[in-house]
């Protein structure tokens, strides 16, 4: 693309009015962008401090969650070979890490399942004794499932990414 460059005349004026020859252009100042009056430069810093605010609030909130993201992680990318065991553990390293001030890891049978339906924000789904059953005979046994038991390991690693993503936190003093 080429383009001319047009020399500018050293009297750049108004060639209308041509009573006293050519009239040059006088450009006004030029107008700062910064806030002029103590008004406007208190809400420029009300604004600021709001903004980082915000983002401090943000950046704490990412780090506290930061076992959700990885147990999310390991129960997302966790194949079936491996689950076995696995899934109550995720369960567990989870509950401690969100409820470090309660003993959560010691809970198994009925009290684990209404800890973890108490704990859930959702109303929708819980987690059975059955499930519970299957997640705690999983954990040590290391021996082949029966094809019923594939169906319910799907609901209970499913129930257990509902659990990651949804259950309440302990708060902390």
């Amino acid at each position: 693309m080429v383009t001319l460059d047009v020399p500018q005349p050293e009297n750049f004026g108004n060639y209308l009015l041509k009573s006293e020859g050519f009239n040059t252009i006088v450009l006004p100042d030029v107008v700062s962008l910064a806030p002029q009056t103590i008004g406007a430069k208190l809400l420029v810093l009300v604004f600021v401090l709001i903004t980082c605010f915000v983002i401090v609030r943000c950046y704490k909130a990412w780090k506290r969650n930061a076992y959700r993201r990885t147990a999310l992680f390991q129960l997302k990318h966790i194949n079936d070979e491996s689950l076995n065991g696995q899934l109550n553990y995720i369960l567990k390293q989870t509950a401690i890490s969100a409820f470090p001030k309660r003993a959560r890891g010691a809970l198994y049978g009925e009290a684990w399942r209404q800890f973890l339906n108490q704990t859930m924000n959702s109303n929708k789904a819980k987690f059975t004794a059955e499930m519970i059953q299957f997640l705690e005979r999983e954990q040590y046994a290391g021996v082949m499932l029966n094809p019923g038991d594939i169906e319910i390991r799907q609901e209970c690693r499913s129930m257990a990414i509902q659990w990651v993503k949804h259950h309440r936190e302990e708060k902390s003093s």
